[in-house]
């Protein structure tokens, strides 16, 4: 029974992701997928206007009978003849007649195109709630059975009444969507529960994690994300109902429920809440829990969970009332914030009666390079709560219980490292590629090129393009073929809220006389079957507006070219490009035979490359080769070198920890291609390091990664002494 409930809302493989309108409510479609409970067609379309296939009814009842991985991998083909057994669903079909599921429509054919009706989709939604064919409904019933549960949307054209309304219709997408959400939200035969509370939606939508009482007439809900629109929540005591008569938010994440009467201690308490919206406009899982009433005698706890030069944000351990932005001090001078606010965004102020779980303290901000405030400092900082401000008010909990107030830390992480020139090429006679570190501001006045010799070049004038981390230098109005040039590159700030500043940089080149003719071509494929991607690198820099065409690369079967659906990315500013394949594209490329095909790219000499071929069976596989670490040494009293087996792309100092005296914040450079990471400890090391490892964890922000996005696994490596 479970099994059913639970595959159900997991259906439909090709059924949209949400393309959603600035104000427009959500329709049921991205509900669902917010939830994680469809996912988009082979284009990422929600295509809510088309009709439901019989072919598509056959990944869902796949999908249902818990046996998809084995329909999707099923090699064999059906018997019917109107398919070809080159439709798309054809595995599916033919698995589904291999399970009896489906005998066709008679004469050999199965109607892989015919559509779905309004009834058929009423018998799999009673299913879905326990209900049993024969027993509580029939096929002719199923529709009338389906609307007297409510699971017909009104508006949706299904309800019983609506005009010219006929249950053997053909049945669209958003009806079907529509039918879902209400059968996730009707409870299951038998029980007081809706479907969707046996349903595992997505960690990332929208969701209650915690109902928690404040006093005798209200509570709070904390959810998963900041909330923008406030839903509706019902009470219920031991007696029955009881009437809201507020809401209001008490942090970004979280809500106060006020009720019209007083609640009993060590009563239990049904809460049901739905309809919450985002700020990224997703709309809440429908929630229903308990929740025993009863007074917290703990002392109240604050922790600082966020900060940034700018703001900060504390979190309360229960919601507390009073409290002001004099209550609130940080650095080593006891700064007082410019203000607190309930929000993120700094919009909505801290009322001191009301009460509130969550608060953001706004510090400091620029405008056109002005600074106003006290920011905070790269590193920790002391943030001091105190029990009252300098008017007397007390900080309390909404039982009337103080708060003693206390220290807290506030940990900034910062850029303190100036910004380097990790690549400069020159990309054509007259125009140079420059690759930074970090983000920076770049222009013409950064930079000046003359001679090797240090004499001037006659008419040359600069001009820039690009952002972030790369630039392209345009070099006008002069001859530089088969001359010797030095590019000088100074005074280059980084975007840190206090920049740090490239000081100099110099590079010299020699350009050819003869223009480049060689074609470009791909001189190695990969693939990664775990995020479905596929890489090319090319043998030399080519044109990124060329690469990046989706025509220029198609997934290949028998006769057929299948063009990629998504725009190609290019990987760190280089020749490799990363090809999304959508969920249809990376089956095809399963199936024995099948290539992917690159053409049409050009260089940055125009030269167009000749079509190329990949078997997708014969790539190699990178998801299955993350980087190793392969040895770490001392070289003296606080340099510690780490050497890895690939290339790194990423890599963050806060993945990296030395397990003596809790040393972290370790300073790094990269070198020997790549692959060698040399730390700088902010402690001596031991005399006796055979207790001293080097720990690399890249399972939260911090990462360290290869070309390809692979991380370094969870790993620890003993220090070996060669000081």
């Amino acid at each position: 029974m479970r099994k059913w409930m639970v595959l159900l809302v997991a259906a439909i493989l090709f059924v949209g992701t949400a393309i959603h309108g600035y104000s427009a409510p959500q329709t049921s479609g991205e509900i669902l997928k917010s939830y994680g409970l469809v996912t988009g067609d082979y284009n990422g379309d929600l295509t809510e206007d088309a009709y439901l296939t019989r072919a598509e009814m056959m990944v869902l009842l796949a999908r249902m009978m818990g046996e998809f991985e084995q329909a999707s991998e099923y090699e064999a083909r059906s018997t019917f003849v109107d398919g070809g057994g080159t439709h798309w669903a054809e595995r599916y079909v033919a698995y589904a007649q291999s399970r009896g599921w489906t005998a066709g429509i008679g004469g050999n054919r199965f109607g892989y195109e015919a559509r779905h009706t309004i009834r058929e989709a009423s018998v799999f939604m009673l299913k879905a709630l326990g209900y049993r064919a024969e027993v509580d409904f029939t096929f002719a019933t199923a529709y009338d059975f389906a609307v007297r549960l409510g699971l017909m949307v009104p508006g949706s054209g299904l309800e019983a009444g609506a005009a010219g309304i006929d249950p053997d219709a053909d049945i669209l997408r958003g009806q079907v969507f529509d039918m879902m959400l209400q059968t996730l939200n009707t409870s299951v035969k038998g029980l007081d529960l809706a479907l969707i509370h046996f349903v595992e939606t997505s960690t990332e939508a929208l969701h209650v994690e915690a109902v928690r009482p404040v006093n005798r007439t209200s509570l709070e809900l904390v959810f998963s994300e900041a909330i923008s629109e406030l839903g509706t929540v019902t009470v219920e005591a031991p007696d029955g109902l009881m009437a809201v008569t507020g809401l209001r938010s008490s942090g970004s994440h979280s809500v106060i429920v006020t009720v019209g009467s007083e609640m009993g201690l060590g009563a239990m308490y049904d809460v049901t809440a739905r309809e919450f919206v985002s700020e990224d406009d997703n709309v809440s899982v429908y929630y229903f829990g308990s929740m025993l009433f009863e007074q917290d005698f703990s002392p109240v706890r604050a922790e600082v969970i966020s900060a940034s030069h700018t703001a900060f944000a504390l979190k309360f351990s229960r919601p507390v009332l009073g409290l002001t932005a004099g209550h609130v001090f940080y650095g080593e001078d006891g700064n007082s914030p410019l203000g607190i606010y309930k929000d993120a965004a700094l919009t909505q102020p801290v009322v001191p009666e009301e009460a509130v779980s969550e608060v953001h303290v706004w510090l400091a901000y620029k405008s056109n390079g002005i600074l106003t405030g006290v920011p905070l400092k790269v590193g920790t900082s002391e943030v001091f709560i105190a029990a009252e401000n300098n008017e007397g008010r007390a900080l309390t909990d909404t039982w009337g219980e103080p708060y003693a107030g206390g220290a807290l830390q506030a940990t900034v992480s910062g850029d303190l490292t100036a910004p380097s020139v990790t690549r400069m090429e020159m990309t054509s006679a007259n125009a140079l590629r420059l690759e930074f570190s970090e983000d920076v501001s770049f222009g013409a006045s950064n930079m000046d090129v003359k001679f090797s010799t240090g004499a001037l070049i006659p008419n040359l004038w600069l001009s820039v393009s690009g952002s972030g981390r790369v630039y392209t230098v345009q070099l006008n109005d002069a001859n530089l073929e088969g001359k010797s040039i030095r590019v000088n590159v100074r005074n280059v700030p980084d975007q840190a809220f206090i920049p740090n500043v490239l000081s100099v940089y110099t590079a010299t080149f020699t350009i050819p006389e003869k223009p480049d003719v060689e074609r470009p071509y791909v001189v190695t494929a990969v693939k990664d079957t775990v995020s479905k991607y596929a890489y090319v690198t090319f043998n030399k820099p080519v044109d990124v507006a060329s690469a990046t065409v989706r025509s220029r690369y198609a997934v290949s079967l028998s006769n057929s070219s299948f063009v990629l659906s998504r725009t190609p990315v290019q990987i760190n500013g280089g020749r490799t490009y990363r090809l999304s394949l959508t969920n249809t594209e990376y089956t095809l490329s399963q199936s024995t035979g099948a290539q992917l095909t690159v053409t049409g790219v050009k260089d940055l000499s125009g030269n167009t490359m000749t079509a190329q071929n990949f078997s997708f069976a014969a790539m190699t596989d990178v998801s299955k080769n993350p980087p190793q670490l392969v040895s770490v040494y001392a070289t003296d009293s606080r340099s510690v070198t780490a050497v890895f087996s690939q290339p790194l792309t990423r890599v963050d100092a806060g993945a990296f920890k030395l397990n003596f005296n809790s040393v972290s914040n370790l300073t790094y450079t990269v070198s020997g291609g790549q692959t060698v990471v040399k730390f700088q400890s902010p402690s001596a090391l031991p005399a006796n390091l055979s207790s001293v490892s080097l720990f690399v964890d890249t399972s939260g922000y911090s990462k360290v990664q290869n070309l390809y996005g692979i991380n370094v696994k969870n790993t620890s490596k003993k220090v070996e002494d060669r000081r």
